[in-house]
């Protein structure tokens, strides 16, 4: 009897202190920004990752195969025709694919769940071979596929299926993206809850809980953003920092082209800054310029004979020699795209509430509330905050370097996805333009200075909607292609 009532005695006291845990909990978490992101990004994208159907993020099924490709230590995938690049894989991956297929672009189909569950348990088998296409994914370089490639290779191990190798896939995209936020929350020295607003999007979620290789471009980018901030507020930078700086250029040359034009950002550190070498300008234009360039270019050179437009309608040469003559109209056509056009509307609207196929659409009032929180803690920071030195000349160079990436990106877009002489950026949609938003932590941080109180009722405040945006993206991918 005396033991049961010690036990129950323990028990309430316990409880009592449930509220003190819960206010250090809370404490701790909003002086860390970072484990705040980690435990609502990572409950919001491992829920994503199991409740998107597969294949349903945009051209996942194409990022899927390309991973699958280097997980065969395949680099360079086949041309069979003037309009077919892939390669062959077991009949298996087309066959599921092909099963998921009828609910891309189509808000009305849902999951066929005795599909699902036959695709799930069914093992790989070593079938007959098939050509599968994937133009749109081939000519990337492999880099932004090795996390994918490494899930794959080990489910294979097991001869799981197709559907098991996905899901590895995601899992292994979504851990990598949670760790290169984490460290870029935990580097940047300033404006920390920003970074945190943008990076947990609904539509960022979304693609860091598909196997795209978008997720790794987001996380990249958001870190070299964090990293360049701490090297303007390092008095003496490091040779170890200078190989890191080194390791980005390289980095940036091996991902998707329009993004290596975020190593200029190396600019705005100042030069006094590099005291361990004797020539740090001839350090800047090698790092941000001749080293990605030189190897993006080489890339493309190797992948050039088995690049195709992956639109049919598409005329590269056509589309750029209109470009050369017609610089005016296709710089019109194109900034247009990005701002007031009915796409550049999109383009904005699909940044805080649009996802999947770009079919799933959270509330407008949601959307709008989103664009709202994430501005504010952009916008503001804490009285006494010195924006990790970022001056005038910062912001604006990284607004310009802002929209150099945009225009890129869509300038890409338009060459080899558009009719010849089209008046707008067809295909261009926010998830092109998602790197690029990082940019604003430095051109629009923290210009808005408030007392130590308003900000922490602020992020206290706006982390409770954030929690509830994060969240809001699983469940409409439930309601879409599950329930209503």
């Amino acid at each position: 009897m005396r033991l049961l009532i010690m036990k129950i005695t323990n028990i309430l006291l316990y409880i009592k202190t449930i509220p003190a845990r819960i206010v250090f909990f809370l404490k701790f978490i909003y002086a860390k920004p970072q484990y705040f992101f980690l435990l609502v990004a990572g409950t919001a994208g491992i829920t994503t990752v199991f409740v998107l159907p597969p294949f349903q993020a945009p051209d996942e099924h194409t990022h899927f195969y390309k991973a699958v490709q280097l997980s065969k230590l395949d680099f360079k995938a086949e041309k069979i025709s003037d309009m077919q690049v892939g390669e062959y894989f077991e009949s298996e991956y087309g066959e599921t694919v092909s099963q998921f297929s009828y609910m891309w672009l189509d808000p009305t189909k849902k999951v066929n769940t005795q599909t699902f569950k036959n695709d799930a348990l069914v093992p790989q088998t070593t079938s007959p071979e098939t050509f599968v296409k994937f133009e749109n994914t081939a000519v990337y370089p492999p880099l932004t596929y090795i996390p994918q490639a490494i899930g794959i290779t080990i489910t294979r191990i097991f001869k799981s299926s197709i559907l098991v190798e996905m899901y590895a896939a995601r899992i292994m995209i979504l851990m990598s993206w949670l760790t290169l936020v984490f460290l870029a929350i935990k580097t940047i020295p300033t404006v920390k809850w920003g970074l945190v607003a943008l990076a947990v999007t609904p539509l960022t979620i979304m693609l860091s809980a598909s196997s795209s290789n978008d997720a790794l471009v987001l996380g990249f980018s958001i870190l070299w953003v964090a990293y360049v901030l701490k090297l303007r507020a390092t008095p003496v930078i490091s040779r170890i920092q200078l190989v890191l700086i080194l390791c980005f250029s390289i980095l940036f040359g091996l991902i998707k082209p329009p993004y290596l034009i975020i190593m200029l950002l190396i600019w705005i550190v100042p030069s006094a800054n590099f005291q361990t070498i004797r020539h740090p300008i001839l350090v800047k234009v090698a790092c941000s310029m001749l080293l990605p360039v030189v190897i993006a270019a080489g890339w493309m050179l190797f992948m050039r004979d088995i690049y195709i437009p992956t639109n049919p309608l598409a005329d590269t040469p056509s589309q750029i020699h209109f470009v050369v003559t017609h610089p005016f109209s296709a710089f019109k056509n194109i900034v247009s795209s990005l701002t007031i056009s009915p796409v550049g509307e999109d383009v904005i609207l699909q940044s805080f509430g649009l996802y999947s196929w770009l079919a799933i659409k959270l509330p407008l009032p949601l959307t709008i509330l989103n664009f709202i929180v994430v501005t504010l803690l952009l916008f503001s920071r804490k009285e006494g905050d010195t924006q990790g030195g970022i001056n005038a000349f910062a912001r604006i160079f990284a607004g310009l370097v802002y929209f150099l990436i945009c225009f890129a990106a869509a300038l890409l877009i338009y060459l080899s996805f558009n009719k010849p002489m089209n008046n707008q950026v067809d295909g261009l949609n926010s998830r092109h333009l998602l790197p690029a938003y990082y940019l604003l932590l430095i051109s629009l941080g923290g210009i808005l200075e408030l007392k130590r109180n308003s900000y922490n009722r602020l992020i206290v405040g706006c982390s409770l909607f954030l929690v509830i945006f994060a969240v809001a993206a699983p469940i409409s991918i439930l309601m879409r292609f599950y329930i209503l």
